[in-house]
């Protein structure tokens, strides 16, 4: 079994924490999928994060680097959480 580890785009660019930002890129499309699977506009998926819809936006687009993985992974599991509330 090839137990070699696949290098991220970050770390082939040479960004700074290249295995945090792939976290947190994998976190932000998390909350992009259930965005669009809940059918929510940003607007909306922004109050219920209790952030500004420019925020929303800027972690919609990648533009992630300045937030927590914690605070990132807690979108997620509130936008869950609205998910199933609303169902």
């Amino acid at each position: 079994m090839n137990s070699k580890k696949v290098p991220s785009v970050y770390s082939m660019l040479d960004f700074k924490n290249p295995e945090e930002l792939h976290r947190k890129a994998v976190v932000a499309s998390e909350i992009s999928m259930l965005v669009q699977s809940n059918e929510w506009k940003v607007s909306e998926a922004a109050a219920l994060l209790k952030i500004s819809e420019n925020e929303m936006l800027s972690i919609l687009k990648g533009q992630f680097e300045e937030y927590q993985i914690s605070d990132l992974e807690a979108y997620v599991s509130n936008l869950r959480y609205n998910a199933i509330k609303e169902s």
